[in-house]
């Protein structure tokens, strides 16, 4: 009986699993926002630990699959994939969700910013240009930018620790 070599890749498994966690986070969102817990400190921190959680089995299964060995870099490019192609599936999701399907709930959302930056006593010039920041495309641009900067972090710290190179013999 012969088995076939299977070639596993960095890019087909971050790929695989940057899909199941844009998935995954597309369903939180959905959750937290029927429950009304957008803002909630602890789904932020769940949200986090979800994401975290994902980077660590993308870079795992790679390592099982690969006779137990992972570089550095092969781990960190798999961790920064994932949160890439997952972060840009749930923001593709929220512009979708905010422009098309509740557009009533951004404009809420808007509202409450406006409220706050009235607080802190922005004038109404001042408040129109920061709307140009608070739409749900630069949503995505921040979350792309945040999956670059966290994503980097998480991920090398993971491939850090779970690195194994092949011995020279």
């Amino acid at each position: 009986m012969t088995t076939e070599n299977i070639s596993i890749t960095t890019s087909k498994v971050a790929i695989r699993y940057g899909l199941v966690y844009g998935l995954v986070a597309i369903a939180i969102s959905i959750i937290t926002t029927m429950a009304n817990l957008r803002e909630n400190s602890l789904v932020n921190i769940f949200t986090s630990i979800i994401w975290i959680a994902f980077i660590v089995l993308a870079v795992k299964y790679f390592k099982d699959n690969s006779e137990g060995f992972i570089t550095l870099g092969q781990g960190f490019g798999i961790g920064l994939l994932v949160s890439v192609i997952g972060n840009v599936i749930s923001g593709i999701f929220l512009i979708i969700y905010f422009k098309l399907i509740n557009p009533e709930l951004w404009e809420q959302q808007l509202e409450k910013i406006r409220a706050e930056w009235e607080k802190q006593g922005l004038d109404e010039q001042a408040m129109e240009f920061a709307e140009n920041f608070v739409t749900p495309q630069a949503m995505l641009l921040f979350s792309i930018l945040g999956a670059l900067l966290l994503g980097s972090v998480f991920s090398v710290v993971i491939a850090a620790i779970m690195q194994k190179k092949k011995p020279a013999f």
